[in-house]
């Protein structure tokens, strides 16, 4: 059950329909609430998940040089950034936009490698074809996301996030996100006929996390006008309730494995206590950092919204470095 709703969409798909159902009925009260609680969850799930990344590292970092190397690199060069863009506030717009850039394929590459965790445990082999085919779907999404970031397919007016408001750029024509999206779409059927096929032929299906979490993952990065107020309804809560609670969730089990020898309240207590610690970690770096960095920096000029870019990509960079070493482990959770 936590696997299906805190790993593989649930949560998101059903607070997903709530949010579409208030939107065709114009409840605008529920709209608020709705919005008020994925501001929450973000706290809570998106930017805990972060966090923990530190204590996904810690038990590795002493006898992994090269995540320790990894660990040191990484941290001088976010706290170089977050003073970089601090200092030159007129650059906080452009590396959001290079994080929004990013964050495909760190959404994805996560999707990725916790769909072959499940494959293992259940003993299944993906055939040559199959793999071939998830492994178009998951680079072209990267890829589309990417190129609609490049270019002005929802329209020309300009996004915001993270209080800075990005200006459109026109490096790629629209038509290259819709080429792409068609074949999203067309290698996807092509792998939902297989997997129909296969069922007939090995009598035996993909578990099912594995086939939700590829379909959510498409979903997600697939940008279509017909489905747009789908995807920005998702998009309100897939950062705490897909990707962050994803990982959290990892991360518990990986913690867990350390110590098997431990019981079960022992280890409950032991995963509250860490996940506290992520808590009152998230709320200084993410809420207390920038109101004091802005403080600080008022006299020079420093606001307080480029201070929470900075100090939002600043820490991403970080997860991510430190991210792509983690799970490489030959050892890691199976």
């Amino acid at each position: 059950m936590v696997d299906i709703f805190f790993v593989c969409g649930g949560a998101l798909l059903l607070l997903t329909a709530m949010h579409c159902l208030a939107q065709v009925c114009g409840a605008g009260h529920q709209l608020k609430y709705l919005g008020n609680l994925a501001v929450l969850l973000a706290l809570l799930l998106g930017e805990t998940h972060t966090v923990s990344t530190i204590f996904a590292a810690e038990h590795e970092a002493y006898n992994r040089p090269r995540l320790s190397s990894v660990r040191r690199l990484a941290t001088v060069a976010s706290i170089a950034l977050v003073l970089i863009v601090c200092i030159f506030g007129w650059l906080a717009p452009y590396v959001v936009r290079v994080y929004l850039l990013a964050v495909s394929w760190h959404f994805i590459s996560q999707v990725r490698g916790i769909i072959f965790m499940y494959l293992r445990k259940s003993d299944f082999q993906l055939s040559p074809f199959q793999h071939f085919v998830w492994s178009l779907l998951f680079y072209f999404s990267i890829v589309n996301w990417m190129l609609v970031q490049l270019s002005s397919y929802f329209g020309d007016s300009t996004e915001s996030f993270l209080y800075q408001r990005l200006s459109l750029i026109y490096l790629v024509p629209r038509q290259s996100v819709e080429i792409l999206s068609g074949a999203i779409i067309l290698f996807g059927s092509a792998a939902l006929v297989n997997l129909i096929a296969d069922k007939f032929s090995r009598k035996r299906l993909p578990p099912v996390p594995a086939v939700l979490l590829l379909g959510f993952a498409v979903l997600l990065f697939l940008p279509l006008n017909p489905i747009a107020h789908l995807q920005s309804s998702l998009w309100l809560f897939a950062p705490a309730l897909f990707h962050g609670s994803q990982y959290l969730c990892v991360v518990a089990a990986k913690l867990c494995k350390i110590d098997c020898q431990a019981t079960n309240p022992a280890k409950l207590t032991f995963l509250l206590k860490r996940y506290g610690q992520c808590l009152l970690f998230s709320v200084a770096i993410f809420l207390l950092v920038p109101w004091l960095l802005a403080a600080l920096g008022r006299p020079f000029g420093l606001t307080y919204t480029v201070a929470v870019a900075a100090v939002f990509v600043g820490v991403q960079v970080n997860h991510m470095a430190l991210d792509s070493v983690i799970w490489r482990h030959p050892a890691k959770l199976a």
